[in-house]
């Protein structure tokens, strides 16, 4: 079995495609999951005045499987992507993964 994680990014709806050329340029990757997402939060002051009216900011949230030895140079990769704006990401522990249907016996 193997040591993997779920990297979790949210990114603004506008930086999609530099974080998506950033992801697809990583070998160690075999792919990703890309959804839509709405962020709420109290602290909304670097929400633009259309997002503070509706209260939400328009996210894409990425969703990666890496090996815990890519996680840090893929992290430094993305952190390059950003440049200086501050974006929410967390890592998990991955129990299993595989693909369906499960083979027979």
């Amino acid at each position: 079995m193997t040591d993997t994680r779920l990297l979790v990014l949210m990114v603004p709806k506008e930086r999609r495609d530099d974080f998506v050329d950033a992801l697809i340029g990583q070998e160690a990757l075999s792919g990703f999951t890309l959804l839509p997402a709405l962020g709420y939060s109290r602290e909304h002051s670097h929400f633009s005045i259309p997002e503070q009216v509706a209260g939400y900011r328009e996210f894409d949230r990425f969703e990666v499987l890496v090996e815990a030895g890519a996680l840090a140079g893929l992290l430094q990769q993305l952190s390059a992507t950003s440049g200086s704006e501050r974006l929410r990401y967390w890592v998990s522990p991955v129990k299993a993964e595989g693909h369906l249907p499960l083979p027979p016996g």
